[in-house]
């Protein structure tokens, strides 16, 4: 199960393909015939960054779309969460007589909501920005300064991910994957 696609909330990512796995390789023939065992097994299509590649970036995130969908969503479902989970805790502290949350009821829940808005804000910037995947890609980036071949791969779920990281350390890399 992907973290970020919890089956009872709506996809918070919307990307094609959320997962990132990388791996780096010695020469261009290993990173070759690493596409090829993927292409074999029918898994995403894999990409090979060779070093001084000057559209690594885009071949490392291509879906900038999914990325802005990704921010949409993430906004309106965790912002969303976070107003009515402050509204529910303003409504416990209310039930358990906590004395600024009874004299004030209306303050309260406004207060809670605008915190749990905003903590949901905080969790969706977390969510659009996908630290998960940075290590992948100073990863990748660090083996093309060093004149290393690399094979990004954009599974689109766990199942794919683990698959696609058995073929790259296989063929001789050494995958690195996100969530």
């Amino acid at each position: 199960m992907d973290l970020l696609n919890l089956p009872n909330l709506p996809a918070l990512v919307g990307e094609r393909a959320p997962t990132l796995v990388g791996a780096s390789f010695h020469d261009g023939w290993s990173a070759e015939r690493a596409v090829a065992a993927l292409a074999g097994f029918g898994e995403p299509p894999a990409a090979v960054i060779r070093p001084g590649d000057r559209a690594a970036d885009a071949t490392i995130e291509p879906d900038a779309d999914g990325i802005w969908h990704t921010f949409v969503r993430s906004h309106l479902v965790l912002g969303t969460i976070g107003v009515i989970g402050g509204i529910a805790f303003a409504g416990l502290l209310i039930l358990v007589g906590w004395h600024p949350a009874v004299s004030s009821p209306g303050a309260a829940a406004f207060g809670f909501a605008c915190t749990g808005g905003f903590m949901g804000f905080i969790a969706a910037v977390v969510v659009t920005l996908r630290p998960d995947h940075d290590w992948v890609i100073a990863h990748v980036q660090s083996a093309q300064r060093r004149g290393r071949w690399s094979v990004v791969v954009h599974p689109r779920n766990a199942t794919e991910a683990n698959r696609v990281v058995a073929l790259l350390r296989a063929a001789g890399g050494g995958p690195l994957r996100s969530l």
